[in-house]
């Protein structure tokens, strides 16, 4: 088979010149033959005749040690280059494998980045999806259960028309928290800082998640520190991070258990939010998986109350873009809970109330071209039935 260029001069340069096949003996033969020839030479050239054979045998030596040293230094350049030429491979190897892993790496992640992408388009077009007809089912049922148009008739229809709302309110969370984790994959998650009462906002999202606790009989501790000032952080991010750690907190929480949400100032000058319950907890193996989106926990009493597994991540990325740190602690068996960290120049002296108005589910979303957001457009869709009466 025909070798390249490249092949070739590889292989002439591992053999090494024809020479380097000499073995020691025929070289001190040579230099032993050449010693004997040269004594004419010296021999001619002394003093006296007839020749002084000690002079000639001392120069014959003298010839023979120099020729033994020049060998000696000829087969040390010879080892140095065989040295020299091993190292050239090994680098010309090593920088071959570090181009194919170099080329490999490129192609991998270019793969890893196009997957990121769709995964992102793919979420944010379903989660648009998922809204359109949410928002008209949460519409019509609030209708019905408000009774705006007159009694329902049968109570058990207006029991069926709450468990409806309370349905779709869950999903369009789910909804809009895929619609906020794609942002984050895309890096386009923004805030609209308002300086936020946080007494008064907390009180109120407690008050809003009471038909939550009620299944389970469980208990909602609000506890406010003295002294705590406003908050300047996003209203709609806020009440999302704490509605998934809170709606976590429920799943997993055992009946009449308590869940504890804190809000004070720690001794830096930084709000801290804390959410704490008694439930499952997490297994230490099973903490990074938590933390990954729409990561699960493998053990038992977590897979019994899955989710689909953003609350935690979407949570931290969140509480990441308005310069906060975000920290877990779980026991199995023990509970979790959850610190978030606002940095000090987040704390103001200025709060500007919540308008009770913007609850859980119509609170608005920040604008994004990319994103369209139908909620105000499918909101509408029931209003000419509430001003019809």
């Amino acid at each position: 088979m025909a070798r390249s260029p490249c092949t070739a001069a590889t292989a002439r340069s591992r053999q090494g010149p024809a020479w380097r096949g000499v073995r020691l003996p025929a070289v001190i033969a040579l230099a032993v033959a050449f010693s004997v020839v040269q004594w004419p030479v010296y021999a001619a050239q002394s003093i006296s005749w007839p020749p002084n054979a000690a002079l000639i045998g001392g120069l014959c030596a003298l010839s023979f040690a120099g020729n033994v040293i020049l060998l000696a230094i000829y087969r040390s350049i010879r080892r140095f280059a065989r040295q020299a030429d091993a190292a050239r491979e090994s680098a010309a190897d090593a920088m071959r494998s570090h181009r194919v892993w170099l080329a490999e790496a490129e192609e991998k992640a270019s793969t890893a980045i196009a997957a990121s992408q769709f995964q992102a388009a793919f979420l944010a077009h379903i989660a648009h999806e998922l809204r359109m007809p949410l928002n008209a089912m949460l519409g019509f049922s609030e209708i019905i259960k408000d009774e705006m148009f007159g009694p329902v008739g049968t109570p058990r229809y207006k029991s069926y028309a709450q468990s409806l709302h309370q349905s779709a309110a869950q999903l369009l969370r789910s909804a809009n928290n895929l619609l906020d984790l794609s942002r984050v994959d895309a890096g386009r998650l923004q805030i609209v800082d308002r300086a936020i009462n946080l007494p008064a906002f907390l009180t109120q999202l407690e008050q809003s998640l009471s038909p939550a606790l009620e299944p389970k009989q469980l208990t909602l501790a609000l506890e406010i520190g003295d002294g705590l000032p406003a908050l300047s952080a996003d209203p709609r991010l806020l009440r999302s991070m704490l509605q998934s750690l809170l709606s976590n907190a429920i799943r997993f929480s055992s009946k009449r258990g308590k869940i504890t949400l804190r809000a004070a100032l720690d001794d830096a000058g930084r709000i801290t939010l804390t959410v704490a319950d008694a439930g499952a907890g997490i297994a230490p193996k099973d903490l990074a998986q938590a933390m990954q989106p729409f990561g699960q926990a493998t053990d038992e009493g977590n897979r019994r109350h899955r989710g689909i597994g953003i609350g935690l991540p979407l949570t931290k990325a969140m509480i990441e873009v308005h310069g906060g740190s975000f920290e877990l602690r779980s026991v199995q068996n023990q509970g979790t809970t959850v610190i978030l960290r606002f940095p000090a120049e987040r704390s103001t002296s200025a709060p500007q109330p919540v308008s009770p108005a913007q609850d859980t589910l119509t609170l608005g979303t920040t604008p994004d071209a990319a994103l369209p957001e139908p909620a105000e457009a499918n909101d509408r869709s029931a209003e000419p039935f509430r001003n019809a009466g």
